[in-house]
């Protein structure tokens, strides 16, 4: 969907955010969510793209890994409190860019995105000495999902505690899924076109 165009440059909207045709992430659009995972074509977040954003609290960045400039003043007056990134070079320029200023937000951390032995996209938060799991996406061929995680490392078993915005988006074989106890969230539409 064709937003404006202007000079040469088209503006989509992609994800819950205003795209142009040169990769700049020109603003986020409400969502209703409390997060938002960039799309693989964004190289840019250009100026005040969160303004007015204060109930968006998570960046995740796309998980192909490449990096993304921060524009000037590009988190002033959002709620962005953790940037989730998938590749060391990424979570390097990421810091880098949140240390020398110019974004105009403070204290916003940065932390690792990980992917489960069965294929879905998670992150581990600790706060005041609680800490949550949650699975940002589930993968694409997911038929079942138990609320249970293996990591892909040392074959431990992860309860999830919170299921993200969108993490079962346009998984068109889920047919089953069983949430524990634990479940303290469900994101906005968590289950968006699961038509199984």
């Amino acid at each position: 969907q064709v937003v404006q165009k202007k000079s040469g440059i088209s503006y989509v909207v992609k994800k819950d955010a205003i795209v142009n045709t040169e990769g700049e992430l020109y603003k986020v659009v409400s969502t209703g969510g409390k997060e938002i995972t960039l799309s693989h074509d964004v190289k840019r977040i250009g100026e005040g793209a969160f303004e007015e954003q204060p109930g968006i609290t998570k960046l995740i960045l796309d998980k192909k890994g490449q990096q993304v400039e921060f524009g000037e003043n590009c988190f002033k007056g959002s709620g962005i409190r953790v940037i989730f990134c998938y590749s060391r070079e990424q979570y390097d320029s990421v810091k880098e860019q949140l240390e020398n200023g110019k974004t105009g937000a403070s204290d916003i951390s940065v932390e690792f995105s990980k992917v489960s032995a069965e294929g879905h996209e998670y992150f581990t938060e600790s706060q005041n000495g609680h800490e949550d799991i949650t699975l940002i996406r589930a993968a694409k061929e997911c038929k079942t999902f138990e609320g249970i995680l293996t990591d892909k490392d040392t074959k431990e078993k992860i309860r999830v505690t919170q299921i993200g915005d969108n993490a079962f988006a346009d998984c068109d074989q889920l047919v089953w899924v069983t949430l524990p106890e634990e479940i303290n969230r469900i994101g906005y539409q968590a289950f968006k076109n699961c038509t199984s």
